[in-house]
């Protein structure tokens, strides 16, 4: 379980929030497609459901007490900015650090083009970005707006969980066709 528990937070995550919102939109616009492109921000009650799904699992793969997440605790349909986003992910990050296996190759990336007009944030997504656990040309990353989409906000959860289950979990040859040994 502790080997792909990560990996099934990822889609246990994203699905939630994609889910939610679907029924939202539903709810809304009854017999309407809504096409994820037009669909709202994600909020801080969904970002919030998000993170304390990856805070439990988190906690549970790692063996390590993981705070819930404080900073998108009010509830309500406001926007949960790219600011408070990255703050989570580096919060999450941090607890989660002593249970790394390998550490993270940094990563090329512009500087110039991340766009955070928190200084704090800016210098917290710069670290991310640079060890991989955020893209660095992603709508969280370089976006113009406050928030992003439900989509978006998959994507950017979905990257920040496989680099840290390949942190948290040394390679072995029955599950890494890389070591193996060459014919």
């Amino acid at each position: 379980m502790k080997r792909f528990g990560l990996g099934l937070l990822i889609s246990v995550s994203v699905l939630t929030v994609w889910a939610g919102r679907q029924n939202a939109l539903a709810a809304a616009h009854p017999g309407e497609a809504t096409p994820i492109e037009s669909a709202p921000p994600v909020t801080r009650a969904e970002a919030h459901a998000a993170f304390e799904r990856i805070v439990s699992v988190t906690s549970e793969v790692t063996g390590l007490s993981i705070a819930s997440p404080g900073l998108l605790a009010t509830p309500g349909s406001a926007i949960a900015t790219r600011e408070e986003i990255v703050l989570e992910l580096t919060r999450i990050l941090h607890a989660a650090r002593p249970a790394f296996k390998l550490s993270p190759r940094p990563v090329e990336f512009d500087a110039s083009v991340l766009q955070m007009k928190d200084p704090e944030a800016r210098r917290r997504l710069e670290a991310l970005v640079e060890y991989g656990f955020v893209a660095p040309v992603a709508p969280l990353a370089t976006g113009p707006g406050e928030g992003i989409s439900p989509g978006e906000f998959g994507d950017a959860l979905g990257i920040f969980l496989a680099r840290l289950s390949e942190a948290t979990h040394r390679p072995t040859r029955e599950y890494s066709p890389y070591l193996w040994p060459a014919n």
